[in-house]
């Protein structure tokens, strides 16, 4: 919780940080503790530490708050449970308890100097001067459910762990051996000629018989059957139903306008692609390739190992930035520009700002149309409440859904068959559907049944009833022909295009050109592509050149060839050359490589005190009370 703190001004990086929260799930050893049947009154023990339900319930109250930051506010409670995200988050406290408690047994005392320092080092309680400030001190830590003196608490044991840890940080050293094999094996490339050979091209296929259509749709049922219908009866209400803009008064629309003002600004925004190199030195380096001519993408991905959808991160503010040496690297260079490279925790940043916006503000006229139908819709939320009710109690009372929209003049609407995709018996989408959710409870309520009240987003209710249910069938012939037909060519000409890249793979050869050899077998038409100097981990991969054949390449030798399935025909690519890797400009490669090699092994180090501290101190859960407290 200290390092979300320590993040909190940050926002879009948590789609980074997100992948880690659920790597860090993985290293606590997600359902290693959880087991049943312990007394007491504590959700778990650790030795003689107790994890309380209340302090249980905080934790999972500040986790579920920081995942709505990133998930939204679809994060409940039941889909929270779905997840497993109590069992998460009671592992983590206990493995936290194990390392607190072992430094605990080696007697680390973190003094009050050191947990002053660490707290006004974090850049989330510094005012606007860049010092400390204890008013926004204050705040964050009361926004992330602490008091002073347990969030003092939270630092004091949190130094404590860091230092038992980086006490067996010092000894893991990445082997230099392996270090070279590994860039060895990463950084060989491949060029191949490949060529997509289509199934459209083989035409010469004989059209099936009757009998041969009839066999085929015995045969493939699957492929023809249709699915499970079902015909509804719903109503359906919103607070819209019941807005009257006529009823906002300009007295509502100015006090509306002041109350949100702050909503009418738009901050200034940049559309940026970013690339996070290892050190300063390394991001210079990029950035003087960029400024020579070659693309952010290709150097991030060169360089890094980045791959290009990691790199956009699309409109962001400077709030949204991982501090504010990053937020200056961005709003400070121009659009179409790449800034100079700035650090962070996760390292250094180099950006491209693709386009601006800056920063506006929407006059009380530019709103006030938004304005009164928002206040109309907020005073028509408390009606609606009160329909529902109603609707709730005449059903009640034993009236059917014909009877009770009748007497409170609500519209009951019928759908004729619909399918669990919203589609009608003739495949097209059924019209004005209020809620896809409601579909999918019409398939999960038992047929001449209703289901019940249900609030739907955007302050709506609904209730269906399932009026009839056709079982899924096979559909008769004489209705599908043309499909069977066309589903019996499709292979055919499949299978055609199949045979003859098969061919096209055994005639090639070292003193033979794939071009040669494709129009022998196949004839003219066939573009002959090249993919030059591609790596094991996609980088330099064409885009029209499957990765599957990519993969497959890396299994052959100089001159041999190999198919894949693509989308629309098989892709065949013979080999024309193989380098070895870079070993002249690799030492930083290679070095980076020996960073990654000594965190795999301190985090087998760590996982294995673990293990030994979770054999030498009791650790007990007891899963009535951790479902009590959640």
């Amino acid at each position: 919780m200290l390092e979300a703190i320590r993040k909190r001004s940050g926002g879009i990086v948590v789609k980074v940080l997100l992948v880690f929260l659920v790597m860090s799930f993985g290293a606590w050893g997600v359902g290693d503790y959880i087991r049943g049947g312990v007394g007491g009154n504590s959700v778990a023990s650790v030795g003689d530490v107790d994890i309380s339900p209340q302090a249980f319930s905080n934790e999972m109250q500040r986790e579920m708050q920081r995942l709505r930051g990133l998930l939204g506010d679809q994060l409940d409670a039941d889909m929270a449970r779905q997840i497993g995200l109590p069992d998460q988050v009671l592992s983590r406290m206990v493995r936290s308890a194990l390392y607190l408690s072992a430094a605990n047994e080696q007697g680390i005392i973190i003094d009050d100097a050191q947990v002053t320092a660490q707290i006004q080092s974090i850049s989330a309680f510094k005012g606007v001067t860049g010092q400390f400030d204890k008013d926004a001190f204050r705040m964050a830590i009361g926004n992330a459910g602490y008091s002073e003196q347990s969030f003092i608490r939270l630092v004091r044991d949190d130094l404590k762990r860091s230092a038992l840890i980086n006490s067996f940080d010092g000894g893991a050293v990445g082997s230099q051996y392996i270090a070279d094999l590994i860039h060895a094996y990463r950084g060989e490339t491949r060029s191949v000629e490949f060529a997509v050979i289509p199934d459209a091209r083989f035409t010469d296929v004989l059209a099936p018989d009757n009998a041969a259509i009839a066999a085929y749709h015995n045969d493939n049922q699957n492929q023809f059957m249709a699915p499970e219908y079902r015909s509804l009866s719903y109503i359906f209400i919103t607070a819209s139903d019941f807005a009257q803009v006529s009823d906002v008064t300009e007295e509502d629309i100015l006090e509306a306008y002041e109350m949100r003002k702050a909503e009418f600004i738009s901050q200034g925004s940049r559309q940026i692609l970013q690339a996070i190199y290892s050190d300063e030195a390394t991001a210079i380096k990029a950035v003087d390739m960029i400024s020579k001519g070659r693309d952010f993408a290709e150097t991030a991905g060169e360089i890094a190992g980045a791959s290009a959808e990691s790199l956009d991160l699309g409109w962001v503010t400077r709030d949204d930035m991982l501090g504010e040496a990053l937020a200056d690297a961005v709003f400070s260079t121009s659009a179409g520009s790449v800034s100079q490279p700035a650090q962070s925790m996760l390292g250094w940043h180099v950006f491209k700002v693709l386009d601006v916006k800056e920063k506006a503000v929407s006059s009380l006229g530019d709103v006030r149309g938004d304005l009164a139908e928002d206040i109309a819709l907020s005073k028509a939320v408390d009606t609606l409440y009160e329909q529902a009710n109603a609707l709730e109690d005449e059903l009640g009372s034993g009236a059917t859904l014909e009877e009770a929209s009748l007497a409170l003049g609500l519209t009951l609407k019928h759908i004729e068959g619909v399918d669990k995709g919203g589609l009608d018996h003739t495949g097209v989408m059924t019209r004005d559907l209020p809620d896809e959710a409601l579909i999918a409870q019409a398939f999960s309520t038992e047929e001449g049944t209703e289901s019940p009240l249900i609030e739907s987003k955007g302050n709506a209710y609904y209730i269906v009833r399932v009026d009839g249910v056709d079982a899924p069938a096979l559909r008769p012939l004489d209705t599908v022909r043309d499909a069977v037909s066309e589903a019996i060519l499709k292979d055919m000409r499949q299978e055609q295009a199949k045979k003859s890249t098969q061919q096209v793979v055994e005639n090639m050869n070292g003193a033979s050109t794939l071009a040669a050899t494709v129009f022998s077998t196949v004839g003219e038409g066939i573009a002959i592509n090249v993919a030059a100097n591609f790596k094991r981990n996609g980088a330099g991969i064409p885009a029209n050149m499957p990765k599957e054949l990519a993969a497959l390449m890396f299994e052959k030798k100089t001159g041999e060839a190999g198919m894949v399935r693509g989308a629309d025909g098989y892709v065949v690519a013979h080999m024309r050359s193989i380098a070895k890797a870079d070993t002249a400009n690799s030492m930083e490669t290679v070095n980076q490589i020996k960073v990654e090699l000594a965190e795999g092994m301190r985090s087998d180090i760590f996982e294995q005190i673990a293990r030994a501290l979770e054999q030498r101190m009791s650790v007990t859960v007891n899963r009535n009370v951790l479902n009590q407290a959640f």
